[in-house]
């Protein structure tokens, strides 16, 4: 059984970040420069690596590589499908694919979609982790970077509408949490999360935010991200 406390607190971290994020860099900056992709990447992969694989092997057994292969396909269907190609951006021009209008209802439904899975897979791999603090570590990178795109999709329009259909659709973070905290209480499923969740954050980092790293400085962030990490797991271990 899972802390009420604790979802309130995942809801929120899910929910927060990339609302805080993008509203900020909406208002005070810039498209100037992708550096938080590469360091996310690095923080990402190193985590799943060094962290969340060995400890899914070492806890749920052989069913844990079709669980992490699960969550491979999950992010790529979503991934190929028309619905959510209008979501991601162009690496070296930093300009959304389809953003010319992203108020529109299918881009909304998109978004929200995707947090309704982050929320359901993320937050209920938070719910359940042992180590909470330290699973924050790749869980923040990811939905900061979350809040980097929605910044990228939605710079160019009205800033105050533009914040107002962010904190709507990140709203699904939260609907997503409900659904596995209630999944893990009612139905004893904690076991699917950590496995899934490395699947999709390997997908993630691999597809979405290291094609993005066309430079050394690029190279330069996800390298510092991955040391950021493994430092981290020495001084908490």
């Amino acid at each position: 059984m899972v802390d009420i406390n604790k979802f309130l607190v995942v809801s929120m971290i899910l929910f927060s970040i990339p609302v805080a994020s993008s509203s900020l860099l909406i208002y005070f900056f810039k498209p100037k420069s992708k550096l938080i992709l590469g360091f996310g990447s690095g923080v990402i992969i190193s985590y799943v690596i060094t962290r969340i694989l060995p400890e899914v092997y070492e806890n749920s057994g052989s069913i844990s590589s079709i669980l992490v292969f699960g969550g491979l396909v999950i992010s790529l269907i979503f991934d190929k499908m028309k619905f959510f190609k209008g979501e991601h951006f162009t690496a070296g021009e930093l300009s959304c694919w389809q953003c010319e209008d992203p108020f529109r209802l299918d881009f909304s439904i998109a978004l929200a979609f995707h947090y309704f899975l982050d929320g359901f897979f993320l937050g209920g791999f938070l719910l359940t982790s042992e180590k909470f603090l330290f699973a924050l570590v790749p869980i923040i990178a990811h939905k900061f970077i979350d809040g980097f795109i929605l910044f990228v999709s939605f710079s160019s329009q009205e800033k105050l509408r533009s914040v107002v259909r962010i904190v709507i659709v990140s709203l699904s973070n939260v609907f997503g949490t409900l659904i596995s905290f209630l999944g893990i209480s009612l139905f004893s499923i904690s076991e699917i999360f950590s496995p899934v969740a490395a699947g999709i954050l390997i997908y993630v980092a691999i597809h979405d935010f290291i094609p993005a790293l066309n430079s050394g400085k690029d190279f330069v962030s996800f390298v510092l991200g991955s040391i950021f990490v493994i430092a981290l797991s020495f001084l908490i271990h």
